[in-house]
């Protein structure tokens, strides 16, 4: 479950080393013809093979409970019974054995609904759905379209591997210049693949199957399109806004005891987080429009920073936001009365008078042992909306303050581990990593690089007199030649 960076930084095995579910390999000595096994069970799991996976399995049990190594049958057995477990959900549909992909394709009006159904080894395996809007085009460019993108695109974040291509797929129709699809996929996977159109027998089937699937998968986003459609519907009620908020922004601010203040502003769009409109920033310091004092880890003159800064790019350009600045229909801040006070004077201050703005204060209890819970604050009204009530409509809001508060702990610690990590050479314009680093390989710390001579400077590999230049610029020593 590690990423690349968090193996590379690893110093010492992880939780799911300490639960048995990874040997390790990232900090531990790990046998390699057992880590390659592990590797080969994963891809045929992935794979759908999970009878030959299943011999293997049985095969290494039975070896093992004869050499008395318990431990390791019973992980084996563990492991059976998981592949069982995932293979009664899948369902039998062909007698042979061909691996084949299974297109169907279900439209109405201009919106379309692919249906992907993997078919190996007899079973399905799992099925892909792709939505496409505002589609114009006939059913076969559609098709061709989307086996071209589809079969040409990389497995993940694998810059290498491509998508597999089975030796047969089937479709509801012939695409467009289906001749050349089929030989170019028979290039890229290196053998003859087959583009059918059945209209009868067990293949015509499995087409129908598919577009049940393609059908089944329309139907229910579109019923989730509609329920999330009512939930903006009564949102707009409650917070008396013009129109359903189609898009919703939220600011929080985070630091640790004052220091590496930072704020984030994320973003919903349709009820899903749309994290392409996602921004940190960081707090440079206050200001006197907040009404507070100059202290950096003062929560209002914060917000009034970070807020401004994003409200300025949208405003900027004559009046004209750039691309991914836009304003939204609603915004929220993180907090009660006060932090809505300051988003208040932030939007105002640049003219940005009719723009929806609310706080949303976190459930906590009052000086007087009330249970306050979470609520809604809008500007001009005292008594604040209780989310409790309306958890339907106004629960999207405490979804996008629990991201936004994610999201601005993680810039903060961003800053704070840079900050930590920082040199003072980092300061020192023109200097590159390489040249950095053989200054301290030749004079091992930081303050002997400063406290040299330019002599012993020049004397390192690599090291040219701009470079002392700018060492002395650095501290506003001039330089001694």
């Amino acid at each position: 479950t590690c990423t690349d960076g968090e193996f590379q930084r690893r110093t010492r095995p992880c939780l799911q080393y300490q639960i048995k579910r990874c040997p390790g390999p990232c900090v531990l000595s790990v046998d390699r013809a057992y880590y390659g096994e592990q590797v080969e069970s994963v891809a045929l799991f992935l794979d759908g093979r999970h009878d030959e996976l299943t011999r293997d399995r049985k095969t290494r049990m039975t070896r093992a409970a004869l050499a008395m190594e318990y431990e390791l049958a019973a992980v084996y057995r563990d492991q059976l019974r998981a592949i069982e477990h995932v293979r009664v959900d899948q369902r039998i549909v062909t007698k042979d054995l061909a691996d084949r992909d299974v297109v169907g394709m279900f439209r109405q009006d201009d919106r379309v609904e692919i249906a992907l159904v993997p078919v190996r080894n007899g079973r399905v395996s799992d099925v892909l759905c792709v939505s496409l809007k505002r589609v114009e085009i006939p059913d076969a460019e559609v098709l061709a379209g989307f086996i071209t993108q589809h079969y040409g695109r990389f497995v993940g974040d694998d810059a290498e591997t491509l998508v597999p291509v089975p030796r047969e797929i089937l479709l509801p129709l012939e695409p467009e210049a289906v001749d050349g699809v089929a030989a170019w996929l028979s290039e890229r996977a290196g053998y003859r693949v087959m583009l059918l159109s059945p209209k009868r027998g067990a293949k015509c089937k499995l087409v129908r199957l598919a577009a049940d699937q393609a059908r089944h998968a329309y139907h229910e986003k579109r019923r989730v399109s509609d329920d999330m459609q009512e939930r903006l519907v009564a949102m707009q009620q409650l917070l008396r806004l013009a129109h359903p908020p189609k898009r919703i922004e939220c600011c929080d601010i985070s630091h640790l005891g004052g220091g590496d203040t930072s704020g984030a502003i994320v973003a919903m769009l349709d009820g899903e987080l749309d994290k392409k409109r996602y921004r940190s920033f960081h707090v440079k310091g206050s200001s006197e429009k907040a009404g507070a004092s100059t202290q950096v880890n003062d929560d209002y003159a914060s917000m009034y920073e970070v807020l401004s800064r994003r409200f300025r790019r949208a405003v900027e350009s004559d009046g004209e936001a750039p691309q991914g600045w836009e304003l939204p229909d609603l915004f929220v801040v993180d907090g009660g009365r006060g932090q809505l006070g300051v988003a208040l004077v932030a939007a105002n201050d640049l003219a940005l008078h009719d723009l929806p703005i609310v706080a949303l204060a976190k459930e906590r209890e009052s000086s007087l042992g009330e249970e306050l819970v979470d609520r809604v604050y809008l500007p001009g009204q005292k008594n604040p909306i209780l989310i409790k009530g309306h958890l339907a409509s106004l629960g999207l809001l405490c979804r996008l303050r629990d991201e936004a508060h994610r999201f601005s702990n993680r810039a903060r610690e961003i800053r704070g581990t840079r900050r930590r990590l920082a040199s003072r050479l980092d300061d020192v314009k023109g200097l590159g990593a390489r040249t950095k680093m053989a200054l301290l390989r030749h004079f091992g710390e930081v303050e002997a690089i400063f406290a040299a001579s330019d002599a012993e400077l020049l004397a390192v590999k690599g090291i040219r007199l701009q470079h002392v230049t700018a060492i002395r610029a650095s501290v506003k020593a001039p330089p001694t030649f």
